[in-house]
């Protein structure tokens, strides 16, 4: 699991892949140029390597676990004795978790997705197989503490065959691979590939956040700097950095990383909305304008994200604009029902009944959660009756 942050009215989504082609990022100025280091103490410096790190006794474990699968007359592959090996040792990882380094996630048979991904990547490193990672997006579970209100998304590995022998003499070839994961999630819309640096990056991302909870700036700043040194254009990271130091008081340098990032192409919509909400403080028209038409024509394969934003168009009383969000998450994702009961929603309050009863009807067909399918049902029902007096 790995976090992302509503902060009152700011939302931010503390990690996750941006999409700005490599070739483009090495001429951008690094935004780590751009935080004010001084309004936090020194950083500290992490050794990434170590989050990978296992003691001998486990190494000698692993081992002997691999070896056997290997004496066996049909011997497993690299990837398949990973799996088994995880699937044997490992109970007790779970979507509520802390973020473990590998020593501490075997020790302890716990964390979350992150931590199993470590952890998984240091078994892969011993045998020397290949290993990337896939982000998922899928519907947040949310958690509230404080003035804060926390969801999760999830990290799964994916273990390849380091045996590429059969590939020879191929035109195309897709080695075979296994997925590592703890439980199948929710909702699931869509899969972005991550490599190392990526891991690294949201394995520091997610103790930022642990810290930020606990409104240790000097350690959160500390984790995400050092985030930002394995993923620095990453534009979640951007928006904590922001967040951070608005938090912190320093509102000129958060301004500056939020024109950085839309300036170059890297904002994302959580990004656009806390700026969104400086402008609207500052009552700056023109920048109000700029980001809504920004906005306005942003890509995000997240339909959550559009769905939120819909929602709290709603809470402003701006339908227009709801209506418009939730026709953006139908476009990211149109086989999930949520989008559908909210443009219900506001076709009803219009009076427009027909339209209604369609995107109910369209919600019915989305809707495998059968608790959920009555509640629409008898919704549809009802509006039926009303629609044929």
């Amino acid at each position: 699991m790995h976090y992302k942050f509503f902060i009152l009215l700011l939302s931010l989504v503390l990690v996750g892949c941006q999409s700005t082609p490599s070739s483009e990022k090495t001429s951008l100025q690094n935004p780590l140029t751009l935080v004010n280091t001084s309004l936090f103490a020194p950083v500290e410096r992490y050794n990434a390597d170590e989050i990978f790190q296992l003691s001998h006794a486990q190494k000698q474990e692993f081992f002997e676990y691999y070896q056997k699968q290997k004496a066996k007359k049909f011997p497993s592959s690299n990837e398949r004795i990973i799996h088994n090996f995880l699937d044997d040792k490992l109970t007790g990882f779970t979507f509520h978790g802390d973020t473990l380094d590998a020593y501490s996630a075997f020790s302890q048979k716990r964390g979350n997705c992150i931590s199993l991904a470590v952890f998984t990547t240091a078994l892969a490193d011993l045998i020397q197989s290949p290993i990337d990672y896939q982000h998922i997006i899928n519907e947040p579970v949310y958690f509230k503490k404080g003035n804060l209100i926390l969801s999760s998304s999830h990290l799964r590995s994916r273990v390849y065959d380091a045996d590429n022998s059969t590939s020879k003499n191929k035109v195309f070839f897709v080695p075979k691979s296994i997925i590592i994961d703890y439980f199948p999630t929710r909702g699931q819309v869509h899969a972005k590939k991550a490599q190392r640096p990526q891991l690294i990056a949201k394995f520091y991302a997610n103790l930022a956040a642990e810290t930020l909870l606990k409104n240790d700036f000097d350690a959160t700043f500390s984790y995400l700097y050092n985030a930002m040194l394995h993923d620095p254009f990453n534009n979640e990271l951007i928006n904590l950095q922001a967040v951070l130091h608005r938090r912190a008081g320093d509102t000129t340098t958060a301004n500056r990383l939020y024109h950085y990032a839309v300036t170059n192409d890297l904002a994302n919509i959580n990004l656009y909305e806390n700026y969104m909400l400086i402008a609207r403080n500052n009552k700056d028209e023109a920048l109000i304008a700029q980001l809504n038409a920004k906005l306005a024509h942003i890509k995000d394969p997240n339909p959550y994200s559009w769905l939120e934003l819909g929602k709290q168009a709603i809470a402003d009383h701006d339908l227009h604009y709801a209506q418009f969000y939730f026709n953006k998450a139908v476009k990211a994702a149109h086989y999930i029902p949520e989008p559908y009961i909210e443009l219900a929603k506001i076709a009803y309050q219009n009076g427009d009944l027909d339209h209604a009863n369609q995107y109910l009807e369209a919600a019915i067909e989305r809707t495998y959660d059968h608790n959920q399918l009555a509640i629409y049902q008898a919704k549809y029902q009802a509006l039926k009756a009303i629609t044929s007096e």
